[in-house]
């Protein structure tokens, strides 16, 4: 197989989770743990973050791999879903894995994959294990595809564990309640292990001590670290910040401009400080730059991300009722005339509130992701019609975006937001 069709074959084999939703997850580790036992066990090999949570998580990973990569630490990163190609959810210091790599696993590990059937995110994870262990990293990077426990990155024994805000989303496979996903999320603490969690809910703590006890993980919250906007420039985000465990640092620019970071940087901050007392060489500056520069270290993209600036355009893969709020928090840092917000969803999220969040002064634009998830654009316009939205409609988001562009006046502010499968079909980013 060549490169285009062993992803076909990936693609038709399995079920991805972009087109298929719930139907894709396999819940259990059976699976990952057979098909890892084909190659040799390769998560056994790097050393590893493991990162959960409802919002924030894919941000957050690649924070860490940035100040990693800036004290000169040969560093893995396993991320999902890609945007544009497949090669984003697995990296090295940034750089893509290469379509060779992919083909040769593919090729390799046919017979196995047949035999164990396992899902297109259980053969993408073992890739990424064996792609670390072959290039000898020195730390990997690992976001978690879905909750926690039952995920298939869930066989690493890391070095720490990160937990981000928990929000509501995929309750079908979840739970329809913070604390049941919580519990979900917290599942991958392990024993003796150190855990951080990065925004401090009162409602959901205790279940977290309670899982911290029961595997004797030491468990931190990132109450004593304050952060706050001081400015914010499109391209960064100044901060003012005051940490005990590291005074000589009290302004950080962040590449990600969202002010929703500031609750991300909070748990970035202190893993990195965990991480230098477990005996890392991370300095202070290493730190601060890695909070920089990490855009250009990573390619992360669709983060609050400017597209444009006459008229201000941004795209953000916010796609559940918390990260659609925490995403239209940031217009309070800009100042416009019209506000036109392009939008789309996908059907297993509580569209319905997602809706309802947006500001009834916008000018809103309907469009949809071409996958199958993806919510009809008449099915949004009744529910825009409902809550006094002023909307239109477009065939795709890119259609969307020509219709707003050709209506907005240079002081005027575009947002595209609701799915991360939307924003992924943007030409423009």
């Amino acid at each position: 197989m060549d490169y285009q069709h062993a992803l076909e074959y990936l693609y038709i084999r399995t079920l991805d989770f972009t087109t298929h939703g719930a139907k894709a997850y396999k819940p259990g580790l059976h699976n990952i743990k057979k098909l890892c036992e084909c190659i040799g066990n390769p998560h056994l090999s790097s050393k590893a973050i493991h990162i959960a949570g409802t919002n924030g998580k894919g941000s957050t990973s690649h924070f860490l791999s940035s100040i990693f990569m800036e004290a000169g630490y040969k560093t893995g990163l396993y991320t999902s879903p890609h945007l544009k190609k497949f090669n984003e959810r697995i990296k090295i210091n940034g750089k893509e894995i290469s379509d060779e790599y992919i083909v040769n696993f593919v090729n390799q590990q046919y017979q196995n994959i047949e035999s164990i059937n396992p899902s297109f995110f259980e053969i993408t994870t073992a890739m990424a294990f064996k792609y670390f262990a072959d290039n000898e990293v020195d730390i990997a990077i690992i976001e978690v595809g879905l909750g926690g426990r039952l995920d298939a990155t869930n066989i690493i024994q890391p070095q720490l564990t990160l937990i981000t805000q928990i929000g509501y989303d995929h309750a079908d496979i979840l739970g329809n309640t913070l604390p049941m996903i919580a519990r979900e999320k917290a599942g991958i603490m392990k024993e003796g292990v150190p855990v951080i969690v990065s925004e401090y809910q009162p409602d959901i703590w205790p279940i977290f001590e309670e899982i911290s006890l029961s595997t004797h993980a030491p468990i931190y919250h990132t109450n004593d670290i304050l952060i706050s906007n001081t400015n914010d420039k499109n391209s960064y985000l100044t901060l003012s910040i005051a940490y005990d465990k590291l005074p000589d640092i009290t302004i950080l620019h962040s590449g990600l401009a969202g002010i929703y970071q500031l609750k991300n940087l909070k748990g970035v901050i202190c893993a990195a400080v965990h991480m230098r007392e477990q005996g890392y060489n991370i300095a202070d500056h290493d730190i601060i730059n890695g909070i920089k520069n990490v855009i250009p270290n990573t390619q992360l993209k669709g983060r609050w991300q400017v597209t444009d600036n006459a008229p201000l355009t941004v795209c953000d893969v916010a796609h559940n009722v918390n990260g659609v709020a925490n995403a239209l928090t940031n217009l309070q840092a800009h100042t416009y005339t019209q506000l036109y917000i392009i939008f789309g969803a996908s059907g297993d999220k509580d569209v319905e509130a997602m809706m309802a969040l947006l500001p009834d002064t916008s000018k809103l634009i309907l469009t949809q992701a071409n996958n199958s998830r993806a919510v009809p654009t008449d099915d949004l316009y009744k529910i825009a019609i409902k809550n006094n939205l002023h909307a239109i409609s477009a065939k795709d988001v890119n259609m969307a975006l020509k219709i707003a562009k050709s209506k907005a006046e240079r002081s005027d502010m575009i947002l595209i937001l609701g799915s991360i499968y939307l924003v992924a079909e943007l030409d423009t980013l």
